[in-house]
C-alpha cells in the first residue's frame, strides 16, 4: 500500500522520521578505547562520559554519548553530527553552522534540545523536557511524556506526537503534524520509495491501519521527501 508523503504530511498522518527505534544499550567502558565505546539505537558512540556534569563536543561523523547526568552535548560544524543521551538533565545544542546536520536523541527526563543553525532532528525522551526549535526545518518526535517547543524563528516545524506542546513562540511558525507514530525496520529502500515492517504503531496508526485492510507493512513515496535513519547512512 503506497501513500505520497507530502500529501500524507500536509493532511498530519505519518512521517518517516516517526520510524526511529529505541535499541538495547549494549554497555561498554567509556574509557578503553573506541572499539569498547557503547552501541545505542544503531549508534556506535565515538565520544562518551559518564562524569556527572561533563561537557561533550563532535564534529563531522561524530556520535556524542551521555552516559552520565546533567551533561552537555555540542555538535561543532557542518556535517552529520548524533548527539544522544540515556541520562537525565542532559543539554543538546545543535551546530551554528548552515551545513550541519544534526540528530539529537533523549531518552530521560529533564532534558533541553537546542535546534541549531543546519537541518535538526530531535527525539525527545520520555518525562518532561523542552525543544527550542533550530533556525532552520527542525523535526521533533515526541509519543510520551511532555515536552514544550519554542520557536526562535519563522523555520519550518515538523512534529510527532502527542508529547510536544507549542509555546505562543511558534504562533508564525509553520506546523506540520504527524499524527501516527509507526516503529519499524525499513524492509525495502527504492528509488522514490521506501517499505517498513512495522512492529509498534499507536491508537491513531492502528485506527488507520485497521480501516485499510490491516497491512502488515507501510510503504511511502519518498520523491519529495528528506529522510533520516537511526545509524546514519542515507
Amino acid at each position: 500500500m503506497s501513500r505520497s508523503l507530502t500529501s500524507v504530511l500536509a493532511r498530519g498522518t505519518l512521517s518517516v522520521a516517526s520510524l526511529l527505534g529505541v535499541a538495547a544499550l549494549t554497555v561498554g567502558s567509556a574509557n578503553a578505547g573506541a572499539a569498547s565505546l557503547p552501541t545505542i539505537d544503531g549508534y556506535h558512540c565515538t565520544v562518551a562520559s559518564s562524569v556527572k556534569g561533563a561537557t561533550l563536543v563532535g564534529a563531522s561523523g561524530a556520535v556524542v554519548c551521555s552516559l552520565g547526568a546533567n551533561q552537555i552535548l555540542i555538535a561543532k560544524g557542518a556535517g552529520t553530527v548524533v548527539l544522544l543521551s540515556v541520562s537525565k538533565n542532559t543539554t543538546f545544542r545543535g551546530s551554528t553552522a548552515a551545513g550541519a546536520h544534526d540528530v539529537m536523541i533523549g531518552s530521560s527526563s529533564g532534558s533541553h534540545f537546542i535546534g541549531g543553525a543546519g537541518s535538526n532532528l530531535i527525539r525527545v525522551g520520555k518525562g518532561t523536557n523542552s525543544v527550542q526549535a533550530g533556525t532552520a526545518r527542525t523535526f521533533v518526535h515526541a509519543t510520551g511524556g511532555s515536552s514544550t517547543v519554542t520557536c526562535t524563528s519563522t523555520a519550518p516545524l515538523t512534529v510527532v506526537g502527542s508529547g510536544a506542546k507549542l509555546s505562543h513562540s511558534c504562533a508564525r511558525v509553520h506546523v506540520e503534524n504527524g499524527a501516527m507514530d509507526f516503529v519499524g525496520t525499513v524492509t525495502a529502500v527504492g528509488t522514490n520509495s521506501l517499505t517498513v515492517q512495522y512492529s509498534e504503531a499507536d491508537a491513531a496508526a492502528v485506527a488507520w491501519l485497521a480501516a485499510n485492510g490491516n497491512p502488515t507493512v507501510v510503504a511511502c513515496d519518498t520523491s519529495t521527501a528528506t529522510i533520516h535513519r537511526d545509524g546514519g547512512g542515507a
